[in-house]
């Protein structure tokens, strides 16, 4: 993989520029980045970014939490009510 010029941005950044050789990478491409790149190697940075990503878990683990808050408990012929 060719790692060219690594950088970070916000999302808005992101979505606010008009280059079409930006590409995003996965958390799993940063590993991969630091793992085989010499000159990534003792960046650490890489890993607070692969840290504070959201992965699967997360996700659902938040959607669990959240899901009995928008249930019901009465099944009516118009709809749910609680």
């Amino acid at each position: 993989m060719d790692t060219g010029d690594i950088t970070s941005m916000s999302w808005n950044d992101f979505k606010q520029k008009d280059d079409k050789n930006l590409n995003p990478l996965t958390n799993r491409q940063l590993l991969n980045i630091r793992a085989t790149s010499p000159e990534y190697a003792f960046r650490n940075g890489l890993l607070d970014i692969v840290g504070n990503g959201v992965g699967i878990t997360k996700i659902s683990e938040w959607i669990k939490s959240n899901l009995p808050k928008i249930g019901s408990t009465e099944n009516t012929l118009e709809g749910y009510t609680k």
